[in-house]
């Protein structure tokens, strides 16, 4: 910014300067020079404004400089300046330490001389010499001062510098680069105007149906059906299923699912759902179970992709600045501390899983601090104060059209967590029968640095009790260890007693490391499991998995060592094993398995090999043949699948040596509601699941937003759902499904401009966020408008002359005050805006340019319509801020 600042105070004195001068350009800028008496003192007609670059870097717009036959002689005090060496500079000379505080200098303009780190003399004379703006030093003169070298392109006038050593401008400079690529992404997200709609007392259901076709070899063809249907019900979200029963009839599973706001519901609740649906997980008391009854929580109804905010502080030295990497990616920084002296990152996203972040700390002689930050968010971990619960009533093993999944068992089950810290979460469990048998349990989970762990304590029937710990790390080059012990953990939590065969106490030890091996690393994980059940029977299993991709192969291989103790003495150990491989060759995906055993004794199990091969983005085909040498079996497969239009295809056939063979063929779609057509249109298959939306993108000729007869409809446009591009495209009607989204939470959706035929054709609105439940399809209108264009010319204005100014930040913000597009002033004062919305724009200096250089300037203020999408021609006009103390500023926002 300061080479704005030198460039607008040059434009500047030209504008004051008489008219007499005009023919003088340096006059112009500088005012008429006396005649000096020295000779050797440069003159006017010597000045030069250069361009000055640091290696690779752009380090100052103008600097002062005059041509001498000794080399370009450049105005110390501003070189100093640019170089943010921290030097006290004056008419004497210069004092202080640069670019490290060893590293003194002492420079005597009078006598011609400089100390260099308190003990080197140099002789300066005939390198320094006296200018209307300060002493300046040639080019050799700075090589011999600082750990640098100087050059002078007089065809460019460029002066480049090469610095010998690492500067601390030049590691700053190469800091504030990677800076402005985050700059967009510091700030809060897009503000999205939020699109959801409210469930009714009853909607037209969405449905999912796969018909399958089987034969075999001596039996009759078996037709199944498996349909799922969802819509709403009651202002629910309603779900239905029909699937083939075990004992050749159809079971139906129906359950409702309603989720709510923060706040909407009684005790804050956020899903309730009623029906066949699944019981809770207590560890140590019960795994989740299924059966019909009712359920009500205040947990997400989805995993959040943030688990939550936090702010990361430390202490931060003026003059140093702070910058936060996450998984060594630049996040956020900062150059001032705050008024206690801290570096602050606020509103720091904690995702589910490790966060690794990094403050990296840079000081004005070069010094860095490194200040590790790591958090643990796991599914044992709540945030900080947040209290969340569960609670079911629950007939296990029953299902709501009265069928029995197993032996059917009353229950009621409560869980309640408490974030008691950011590094510790509390959880109580409870379950209680109707015959009486109660167990209830307590955990602890907490996290320190790269280290987490749990322990958990249970009391069930019969007053027995379990057991269990647990403590996990992940090292610095990401190898992991993980190490649990339970103790009577598989007894069953409702029985006054416990089957022999219940597990009483077992061991874990878990290890993830990358093995360097050449120029590739082998990822390696090593398991040891050790079990001891209640009738004394012991277990002891070691297991270790490797597997590399290298050179176009992949594979992966598996080893078992297993050994058995009982009543009879120790068994005979085992040791099997599983290598796999794969590679793809002209498109084709061969792999290959083969299972071996070395104890007790050594042969080949089974073997396999398969051909698969894509032949569109929705065809597929693969051939297997497998053999099994304990069964003395060989088998050969083949299957297809390829989608036509909405409508998923696959057949998949069989046989063996023996003459035995299976075929089937399988049809699957999906049907909704389209109430525009006000008919059931066809969709791929699995919208009765998950969330769709439906998009329609056409060219607003009528500007009313919605997609009407008037309208063009725009093939080929897809678009991005949370930073994500999908493949879905419009078809001749402008019309899109994209099925598959998460249900029950917001998703940024955005049109992706480089899919649109028209580069001018820009979207009325510039993303939405969605919100969908299972099976419906939210319609969203995606109005397109031809985008304008327009040209302006930035100049100073002072007495009356107009003077082009480069290198200054001009916005262009719409009716509503947002920037919609911002750009650089040409050499010439040129600036040009493409893609800008219709309707008002002003064109105006970046407010926070103005603040700096002390200017003010009135905004140009355009008409943009489809019957004039173009306005060139304008001007900027710039004024000092002294000469128009009293003219108000229009348009200027100085937040922004």
């Amino acid at each position: 910014m300061r080479a704005i600042c030198l460039l607008l105070a040059a434009a500047f004195a030209l504008s004051a300067c008489p008219a007499g001068a005009e023919d003088d350009p340096f006059a112009l800028l500088f005012g008429d020079v006396p005649d000096v008496s020295v000779e050797d003192r440069p003159g006017e007609d010597d000045v030069r404004l250069v361009t000055a670059r640091l290696g690779d870097l752009k380090l100052a717009q103008t600097l002062t400089a005059y041509a001498r036959p000794e080399g370009l002689c450049v105005v110390a005090a501003d070189l100093f300046e640019a170089l943010e060496s921290g030097l006290q500079v004056d008419a004497e000379g210069a004092r202080g330490a640069f670019p490290s505080p060893s590293r003194t200098l002492e420079i005597d303009a009078a006598a011609q001389r400089a100390r260099v780190a308190g003990r080197s003399e140099v002789d300066l004379a005939g390198q320094l010499f006296e200018t209307p703006e300060g002493w300046c030093l040639v080019e050799e003169a700075w090589a011999r001062l600082l750990p640098l070298s100087v050059g002078y392109d007089a065809a460019r006038l460029t002066l480049q510098i090469d610095p010998r050593e690492t500067l601390p401008i030049e590691a700053r400079l190469a800091r504030q680069a990677l800076r402005e690529q985050i700059a967009p992404r510091q700030g809060a997200g897009p503000d999205y105007p939020k699109l959801a709609r409210p469930a009714a007392w009853l909607s037209w259901p969405t449905i999912d149906v796969a018909l399958d076709f089987r034969a075999r070899k001596g039996g009759a063809m078996e037709p199944l059906a498996q349909i799922d249907l969802a819509g709403d019900l009651a202002f629910a979200t309603g779900r239905l299923r029909t699937a083939p029963a075990g004992d050749g009839g159809a079971g139906v599973r129906f359950a409702l699912e309603r989720t709510f706001e923060a706040g909407d519901a009684p005790w804050g609740a956020s899903q309730v759902r009623v029906g066949d649906i699944a019981g809770l997980s207590q560890p140590l008391i019960a795994a989740a179970t299924a059966g019909r009854g009712a359920a009500v929580s205040n947990r997400p109804a989805y995993v959040a992709r943030v688990f939550d905010i936090t702010d990361i502080r430390g202490p931060l030295p003026a003059g140093w600045e702070a910058e936060l990497y996450r998984d060594g990616q630049l996040v956020a920084y900062q150059t001032e501390p705050n008024a206690q002296g801290n570096y602050v990152f606020a509103n720091v996203e904690i995702r589910p899983g490790y966060n690794r972040f990094r403050v990296q700390l840079f000081g004005p002689y070069g010094e860095r601090e490194e200040r590790p930050v790591t958090f643990f968010a796991g599914a044992d971990m709540h945030p900080e104060n947040e209290l969340q619960y569960e609670i079911a009533i629950l007939e296990e093993g029953r299902s709501i059209d009265g069928g029995a999944l197993e032996v059917p068992l009353k229950t009621l089950a409560a869980r309640v967590s408490y974030g008691v810290s950011r590094f510790a979460t509390l959880h109580l469990d409870a379950k209680a029968s109707a015959s009486g048998a109660l167990a209830g349990g307590v955990s602890l989970a907490a996290v320190r640095g790269e280290t987490h762990g749990v322990i958990r304590l249970a009391s069930r029937g019969a007053g027995q009790t379990a057991s269990e710990i647990g403590l996990a790390r992940q090292f610095a080059n990401r190898a992991a260890l993980d190490l649990r012990y339970a103790f009577n953990a598989g007894l069953d939590p409702i029985s006054a007693g416990a089957p022999p065969e219940a597990m009483r106490q077992r061991a874990r030890a878990t290890y993830d490391t990358t093995v360097p091996v050449l120029r590739h690393g082998l990822p390696v994980r090593a398991r040891i499991d050790w079990e001891q059940q209640r009738s004394g029977a012991t277990r002891l299993r070691a297991a270790l998995r490797m597997g590399a991709s290298q050179y176009g192969w992949r594979w992966t291989h598996t080893s078992t060592l297993e050994q058995r103790w009982d009543d009879l003495g120790a068994g005979d150990p085992r040791f099997d094993g599983r290598l796999d491989v794969s590679r793809t060759v002209s498109g084709v995906r061969l792999r290959g398995g083969v299972t071996y055993g070395a104890l007790p004794g050594l042969g080949v199990q089974a073997a396999e090999v398969s051909a698969q091969r894509r032949w569109s983005q929705t065809g597929f085909g693969q051939l297997t043949l497998s053999r099994d040498m304990a069964e003395g079996r060989t088998q050969a497969s083949a299957s297809v699948s390829r989608a036509f239009g909405p409508v998923a295809v696959s057949a998949t056939s069989g046989i063996d040596d023996r003459g035995a063979w299976t075929t089937g063929l399988r049809l699957a779609a999906a049907l909704f509601r389209d109430p525009r057509a006000g008919r059931f249109q066809i969709a791929p298959p699995g919208l009765a699941q998950t969330g769709a939306v439906r998009a329609h993108v056409f060219d607003d000729l009528d500007g009313d937003g919605v997609m009407g007869p008037g309208d063009t409809p725009i093939e080929q446009a897809s678009f991005i759902i949370d930073q994500s591009s999908r493949p879905e495209a419009t078809g001749p009607g402008g019309q899109v499904t994209v099925a598959g989204l998460p249900a029950h939470r917001y998703l940024d959706l955005q049109l992706a401009l480089g899919s649109l035929e028209d580069p001018f054709l820009q979207p009325a609105q510039p993303g939405w966020a969605v919100k969908t439940r299972p099976g419906q399809v939210l319609d969203v209108d995606v109005a397109l408008t031809l985008s304008g264009e327009a040209d302006a010319t930035l100049v100073v204005v002072r007495n009356g002359r107009r003077v082009p100014v480069a290198g200054v930040t001009v916005q262009a913000v719409d009716q509503g005050g947002q920037v919609v597009a911002e750009t650089l002033s040409e050499y010439d004062g040129y600036v040009y805006f493409g893609r800008l919305p219709m309707g008002e724009v002003a064109l105006r200096v970046a407010p926070r340019a103005l603040a700096e250089i002390g200017a003010l300037a009135d905004p140009a203020v355009i008409h943009l319509s489809r019957t004039s999408p173009a306005a060139f021609g304008q001007v900027l006009e710039v004024y000092p801020a002294q000469t128009v103390a009293a003219l108000p500023i229009q348009g200027v926002d100085a937040d922004q």
